[in-house]
């Protein structure tokens, strides 16, 4: 469940009440950007899950090997770096996890590609999207997804 918040009274610009406020039926890409945010934030959600599962389930050497990922996360982790040297333990139920792992280290890989970019932002606390708790299912896989709030602010280049 996505829930959108509006504080008409801080807005800065003439806004109808609450009670007068509808989703006009053109409001399509208004909609296609929130579904383009829920997809990014459940694609997050599945990598801290093999985060933790990781930390729980795997030695240093196992995740290493399963998930090289972790070396871009965590690049000071000496006890990554030192994987290698580590004895190497077969994680139980890591075979059903195998498409999740790669799927979550192509969302890293993507991320670490994408450039920075210096953008001024107008912020204010008066549009708000929270993502409710729920749980997603990948395979046979259960995906905790805590309840997040974001702001919606307007960027632009400088």
């Amino acid at each position: 469940m996505v829930t959108l918040s509006i504080d008409f009274q801080s807005a800065s610009v003439v806004t109808p009440t609450t009670d007068a406020w509808e989703p006009q039926p053109d409001c399509g890409p208004f909609i296609d950007a929130i579904t383009q945010m829920k997809a990014v934030y459940e694609a997050w959600c599945r990598v801290g899950h093999m985060l933790n599962w990781l930390d729980a389930n795997a030695t240093p050497g196992a995740i290493r090997h399963y998930w090289p990922t972790m070396l871009s996360l965590a690049p000071r982790c000496d006890a990554l770096k030192e994987a290698s040297t580590f004895r190497y333990v077969e994680p139980a139920g890591i075979s059903a996890l195998l498409p999740l792992l790669r799927e979550t280290a192509g969302t890293v890989a993507s991320a670490l590609l994408l450039p920075e970019l210096d953008l001024v932002t107008a912020s204010s606390d008066n549009m708000l999207v929270t993502f409710q708790d729920y749980q997603l299912l990948h395979g046979e896989t259960v995906i905790a997804t805590p309840a997040h709030t974001f702001k919606l602010v307007h960027a632009n280049t400088p």
